[in-house]
């Protein structure tokens, strides 16, 4: 589940707050704190099982704040890039055991995917 939380600083502390979902708000001294801390008062107030993941995305309770704004931004971005890596590393799995199966050799699997020939061998024995 996803929920985006605004954040503020005040101090040396972060404070965040969930418009869609009333009572769910923290603080914490760092982002990856109140980030926990988040999760942990989304489960409360939307009554979730206690393993249930939770994605927080935070955006600028202050729109003026452009440092923050940014640093946001480009945290998404990251945040993106990396299931996006997840998925090619799947596919890429799935598509060189299907090429070695096909009759492929290893170095041509590997050319084909843009890898080593030893990626290819690691990932047909996994």
């Amino acid at each position: 589940m996803s929920y985006t939380a605004l954040i503020t600083r005040e101090g040396n502390m972060w404070l965040a707050d969930i418009p869609d979902l009333p009572g769910a708000h923290a603080y914490a001294r760092t982002l990856n704190r109140l980030r926990e801390g988040l999760a942990d008062a989304i489960i409360l107030a939307a009554d979730l099982h206690d393993e249930a993941q939770i994605d927080v995305r935070f955006e600028p309770g202050d729109k003026t704040d452009r440092l923050l704004t940014r640093a946001l931004e480009l945290a998404e971005q990251r945040r993106q890039l990396r299931r996006t890596e997840a998925s090619v590393m799947s596919e890429t799995s799935i598509l060189a055991k299907a090429l070695i199966k096909a009759g492929w050799s290893v170095r041509d699997a590997a050319g084909a995917l843009d890898v080593t020939p030893g990626r290819i061998s690691q990932l047909v024995n996994s």
